[in-house]
């Protein structure tokens, strides 16, 4: 449980002037995944090789997505945030 806590709290999702920033403390980013709420795909980039992604122009109304991050360690974060246009 502490290491899973511990990997939330090092990765960040921000959402900001229409974009949607990833920002991962400890690991390189390997993939990144929207989705709404119904568990339909928005967004998908696979090898994004850095630590930092914004993801722009993502076509969707004001709504909850989930933001799914795999580090290239095999491990999976998802965070929700609320998307506005």
């Amino acid at each position: 449980m502490f290491c899973h806590l511990y990997l939330e709290n090092q990765v960040l999702v921000s959402n900001k002037n229409k974009q949607i920033k990833v920002s991962s403390k400890v690991e390189t980013i390997d993939k990144v995944s929207v989705y709404d709420l119904l568990g339909r795909l928005l967004f998908k980039k696979d090898k994004v090789n850095s630590n930092e992604f914004s993801i722009l122009n993502l076509v969707s109304s004001q709504q909850t997505v989930l933001v799914k991050v795999t580090l290239q360690n095999g491990n999976e974060v998802t965070k929700k945030v609320m998307f506005n246009l």
